[in-house]
């Protein structure tokens, strides 16, 4: 009689697991279900952003041309900066100490070549 009450308890205790194990993995089903899309943007330009482009193309060349342009308008700015500061220590005799203005004009040149890079290099 012990022995059946052995193997009755240890098949009871068997049961039991399995019926926990199937609610926790049922548990951890329905919790596994993914996070709902965060809602559009107010502002149509941030929608423009997220919206898929429709032939990535298309897209690769308007970025192409769009860093073209950057580029080239940089380029235009450098050679203003660079003129404007040859300008300038024309008329500053070499003797006396370099101007502030001079020296911020040298770290905007340095700033702009330094974006350039970054938009050659992609």
């Amino acid at each position: 009689m012990l022995e059946r009450r052995r193997d009755f308890v240890i098949m009871s205790a068997a049961i039991f697991a399995s019926l926990i194990s199937g609610s926790f993995g049922a548990l951890a089903q329905s919790r596994r279900k993914s996070l709902p899309d965060p809602p559009l943007p107010g502002d149509p330009k941030q929608r423009d952003k997220l919206a898929a482009p429709a032939d990535p193309k298309i897209s690769q060349q308007a970025i192409l041309h769009s860093r073209e342009q950057e580029f080239r308008s940089g380029v235009e700015k450098l050679y203003q900066l660079t003129s404007e500061l040859r300008e300038e220590l024309k008329t500053t005799p070499t003797t006396d100490i370099l101007s502030v203005r001079m020296y911020k004009r040298v770290q905007e040149i340095k700033k702009l070549a330094k974006q350039m890079e970054a938009t050659v290099k992609g």
